[in-house]
């Protein structure tokens, strides 16, 4: 089906700082609220966001990437990098970027 523009449907949420990342095998969009540290998925075709999920990650800033490798998350918070799981939220620190304010990640393997 592919993505849809995203300007196109309402989130139906009051969305803070944010990151989204693609899943180009299951067509699934990920995202993460930076008010409220969860992560939740969205449906590319209606933009209707579901499965909100809490995360430990402290998020001011967010840079959000998907890892086809192991179906995990990687997350910026500005200063330092985490593994989330996308269905449990999971959440492990991976180490410091070695920076500040980092908000923009990207990893782009193909898609499998």
């Amino acid at each position: 089906m592919g993505l849809a523009a995203m300007e196109d449907f309402p989130t139906a949420f009051d969305l803070g700082a944010d990151g989204l990342a693609y899943d180009c095998s299951t067509d699934t969009l990920f995202g993460i609220d930076a008010n409220t540290d969860q992560v939740f998925s969205v449906d590319p075709a209606t933009g209707l966001a579901s499965g909100f999920v809490a995360t430990t990650a402290p998020f001011h800033y967010v840079g959000l990437e998907f890892e086809h490798s192991t179906g995990m998350l990687l997350a910026s918070t500005g200063w330092d990098l985490y593994r989330i799981d996308p269905v449990l939220g999971t959440t492990v620190l991976v180490g410091e970027l070695g920076g500040e304010r980092i908000n923009d990640l990207a990893f782009h393997p193909p898609c499998p």
